[in-house]
């Protein structure tokens, strides 16, 4: 096992993970990008354009 080479500490579930937000469901987990959409569209003064 891994933990026995490497000091591991448990942290519990993850929440992010490479700037994408985990969500964890009873068959799958979902990565989502959100904030990374919300802040590049406000970094380019987008962030009120309406996408359908």
């Amino acid at each position: 096992m891994i933990n026995k080479r490497f000091k591991i500490k448990e942290l519990g579930s993850a929440k992010h993970l490479l700037g994408m937000k985990v969500t964890q469901l009873d068959s799958c987990v979902l990565l989502t990008q959100t904030q990374y959409i919300e802040d590049t569209l406000t970094k380019y003064g987008c962030q009120d354009l309406f996408f359908f």
